[in-house]
């Protein structure tokens, strides 16, 4: 989130977010983006603040909460869509936003004033940031009409953090389609499942399968790979993961352990299952029986 205080706020967000995802289609297809994460991801926020938002919306009659089938998904979620009132407010919201002047800053020193629907074709004809969405345009831009262009910029250079040196080369991999697309499934429903167990004979190919998705999904998520060691130690695995969560800001188990000399197992379960929620990572624990 941005730490200014936004001319589009959270709420208003999710509203136009909606609304290009219904496009003139009387209802749009069922997607991940019309899911909490998908719109949490767009918006530029956390899933695990967009409950209070999201009611505040109900309750004023904008959107509506569905349960159901979502495209490319095996679990029935809960997905939202635009009422006709939050249609119609949705779409005067961006009339309004788009008529207004804004202000671009460049750098330090330059700046140019211009309407807002302009902001974009400037951006691209000056080559100063491509492949920028109103989206993007709607988070960074300030409550006083200043868009930081330096803040555009980060938003498309999202550094993801990568603690998987431990995960093995994979020099040959073959088969393994239904195991595979059985993974990417899980791993693209933040809403389901959050663990999942790859078990079977040694030899299998169990390390190579889970290395095989590191690899697929390095540069587009924070990545944690850990091969457990007989010699292993609860808190040094712990700390280990605790260094990874810290790079992400959530530096709560760090702070545990560091003033801890004995593992409060509730307190530590309740710090990971928030610190967790709250970042978009894979971690792998490789030798679990270890």
């Amino acid at each position: 989130m941005q730490s200014h205080n936004n001319l589009v706020p959270v709420g208003d967000r999710i509203l136009l977010h909606l609304l290009q995802c219904h496009g003139s289609k009387q209802r749009p297809k069922v997607t991940t983006k019309l899911s909490q994460s998908g719109i949490a991801q767009s918006v530029g926020t956390h899933r695990n603040y967009m409950p209070r938002p999201i009611k505040d919306l109900m309750d004023r009659g904008f959107i509506k909460e569905n349960f159901g089938r979502i495209q490319g998904e095996k679990r029935k979620q809960k997905y939202y869509l635009l009422t006709p009132e939050g249609k119609k407010h949705a779409q005067k919201l961006m009339s309004d936003l788009f008529r207004r002047t804004i202000t671009l800053r460049l750098s330090d020193i330059a700046e140019i004033s211009m309407p807002f629907d302009d902001v974009i074709s400037y951006l691209e004809e000056h080559d100063i940031c491509l492949d920028i969405t109103e989206m993007d345009v709607f988070r960074v831009a300030s409550e006083d009409a200043v868009i930081d262009c330096e803040q555009l910029v980060k938003i498309k250079k999202i550094q993801f953090v990568d603690h998987s040196l431990e995960a093995p080369t994979i020099m040959r991999f073959f088969g393994r389609k239904k195991e595979t697309s059985l993974l990417e499934k899980w791993v693209g429903d933040p809403e389901g499942n959050n663990i999942i167990f790859v078990h079977g004979i040694a030899g299998i190919g169990k390390t190579t399968l889970a290395a095989k998705m590191i690899e697929k999904y390095r540069g587009s998520k924070h990545l944690f790979w850990h091969n457990f060691h007989d010699m292993d130690s609860l808190r040094g695995v712990l700390f280990k993961l605790s260094e990874f969560l810290s790079k992400l800001g959530q530096n709560h188990l760090e702070m545990h352990l560091r003033t801890r000399t004995m593992l409060d197992y509730y307190e530590v379960s309740k710090i990971l299952k928030k610190s967790m929620g709250a970042i978009d990572a894979i971690v792998v624990f490789d030798d679990l029986h270890k």
